[in-house]
């Protein structure tokens, strides 16, 4: 396999966690709601497909837990910002680091270890690589996702609704609409779409390791500025931050680069972004 075709192949395989958290943060960022969970929704999502698919033996049962636990730990989120008044990002902290803790917790009373899971089987491939890299079920639903968010948004009450909520919420209450239940609703579609990146890293890999989402809730903050809260631009620039980081794998092979170097290539390129965003918002 050629370095360009690896490369295609791994940025595909790695850009479901990216797509997923960046749609999360437009759902939510557009209904008014700032959500820095995202990292903890891959823990949790991950946590719960691992342990989903290894005490019922089916992938599928793991997927749709994964994807509960990361709406639930968003919607906790909404909850905390938009009843409870907190501020969104000291509770977007204190949610990473409840996932982070509770995945300790877990890991430890069911296999005795704090790091990782036992071997998750995943789904069965319905096609040889690279095609079965198309084919996984949770990146098929994330692409999904993708054209449902941006239908969402152009053609729904819910859409227009939650961006009303964000743009003008006491204009918004003044036309009859429950902002704060728009706004809760929105925090826990966006987990449900954050918990399908947590829910691939794990029946990827193959097994839940407490590290495993490497920061890409983060990362992902960045496509959403550069995207502008746009779903098809977001969702670009998500897979081109796959793309960086998937050269992580594709490029040591032929070019001779420091590995240090290749690993911190899209960190920093989320550096250069916000700078760039934030350049432009003083202008």
């Amino acid at each position: 396999m050629s370095v360009a075709v690896a490369l295609v192949v791994e940025t595909v395989r790695m850009s479901c966690p990216y797509v997923a958290c960046a749609l999360a943060a437009v759902v939510t960022e557009r209904a008014g709601v700032i959500n820095v969970a995202l990292e903890g929704a891959l823990v949790v999502s991950g946590l719960a497909t691992a342990v989903g698919a290894l005490l019922s033996g089916s992938a599928l049962v793991g997927l749709v837990a994964g994807v509960a636990a990361g709406a639930a730990l968003c919607a906790g989120h909404g909850v905390a910002v938009v009843r409870g008044r907190a501020d969104a990002i000291v509770s977007s902290i204190a949610w990473n680091l409840i996932a982070f803790a509770l995945a300790r917790y877990v890991l430890r009373v069911l296999w005795g270890t704090a790091s990782s899971s036992p071997r998750v089987a995943g789904f069965a491939a319905p096609a040889s690589p690279p095609l079965a890299t198309l084919t996984s079920p949770a990146r098929l639903a994330t692409a999904l996702a993708a054209g449902a968010v941006a239908w969402m948004f152009a053609r729904t009450r819910f859409g227009l609704r939650a961006d009303a909520a964000g743009e003008a919420p006491e204009a918004a209450r003044a036309q009859g609409v429950d902002v704060a239940r728009v706004q809760l609703v929105a925090a826990t579609v966006a987990g449900a779409l954050a918990a399908l990146g947590g829910a691939h890293l794990v029946l990827d890999q193959h097994r839940f390791e407490v590290g495993m989402s490497g920061g890409r809730g983060f990362l992902a903050l960045a496509a959403v500025l550069v995207g502008r809260h746009r779903v098809g631009p977001t969702a670009l620039a998500a897979v081109g931050l796959a793309g960086l980081d998937a050269a992580q794998i594709a490029l040591p092979a032929a070019v001779k680069l420091p590995p240090e170097l290749v690993l911190a290539v899209p960190y920093v390129a989320a550096l250069v972004i916000v700078a760039v965003a934030a350049r432009r918002q003083r202008a």
